[in-house]
């Protein structure tokens, strides 16, 4: 009835009772939660990524004790590009010393650091440690930071996948309750200020209303903003291009909410005249 009822607009103003804002918060509560529902459908992806699977597959098992790396493959093992055959990174952990050939690949783990190759121009922003050499700047991340607060730490593609899987599933869960006490306050703030505008649109129409009748009016006004934001957001689920559309909406719908809250005024019927009493 948001939508278009000049009836049910007139019984927001003068039969509801209250601000709006138990209605906002069931509505905002309602809207969040689809939204966050919609998120499980891109993690899903995410999670079941193909070209992100190739790569864990080629992953070895890692384990990391005593600041050293060991591997159950043998080295020097590549983790390669499948449809170039590029080597991406390396495994050497038979390598003695934690320095760059040439002819590595951006990533070199020995059995003592992970090693990446920076351009000139980063390295200078680089806070990792650094050695240089005649075959240029690497960037050194030793295993003895990570051995410091984990004694043993194992990885491989299967447990990877499965951390990936883990953290698609809970951050749509995390992001509603986190988020979903700011998305009601900023609400309520919207409540404020458009129930202020609503206040100088009556004005401006001959009607006056009380604060508390405009910010009802100012609920129901963005409540088919809110609808029409949800129905966005399960596109953008399924359709990632539409992502500009919402972009677009996020501005386009604050005149819809002023239009809305000027339907709602001209729906209500001015005050009645109250009959002058004179002296006999």
């Amino acid at each position: 009835m948001a939508f278009f009822n000049p009836d049910f607009y007139k019984d927001v103003a003068t039969n509801w009772k209250g601000c709006g804002a138990l209605y906002i918060f069931l509505l905002t509560s309602l809207a969040w939660l689809i939204s966050c529902v919609a998120l499980f459908v891109p993690m899903a992806q995410v999670a079941k990524n193909p070209d992100m699977n190739v790569y864990l597959d080629q992953l070895p098992h890692m384990t990391i004790q005593d600041s050293k790396l060991s591997i159950d493959k043998p080295v020097p093992y590549e983790i390669k590009e499948p449809s170039s055959g590029q080597v991406l990174a390396l495994f050497a952990t038979d390598r003695k010393t934690d320095t760059m050939l040439k002819t590595d690949p951006a990533f070199v783990i020995t059995s003592n650091a992970v090693l990446t190759r920076e351009s000139e121009e980063s390295s200078k922003y680089s806070y990792a440690g650094r050695s240089e050499t005649k075959d240029g700047v690497t960037s050194i991340i030793k295993f003895s930071d990570v051995s410091q607060s984990i004694p043993k730490f194992e990885l491989d593609g299967k447990i990877l996948r499965d951390l990936i899987a883990q953290f698609c599933l809970w951050l749509p869960i995390g992001v509603f309750f986190i988020a979903w006490p700011a998305i009601f306050l900023a609400h309520l703030f919207q409540l404020l200020i458009y129930g202020g505008i609503g206040m100088a649109m009556a004005s401006g129409m001959e009607k006056k209303i009380p604060f508390a009748t405009a910010m009802r009016l100012a609920a129901i006004a963005i409540t088919p903003c809110i609808v029409i934001t949800v129905l966005l957001n399960l596109v953008k689920a399924f359709v990632p291009a539409s992502a500009a559309i919402a972009g677009i909406w996020a501005f386009g719908s604050i005149a819809v909410a002023l239009g809305y809250m000027f339907m709602e005024l001209n729906a209500i019927d001015p005050p009645a005249e109250q009959p002058q009493v004179g002296l006999r």
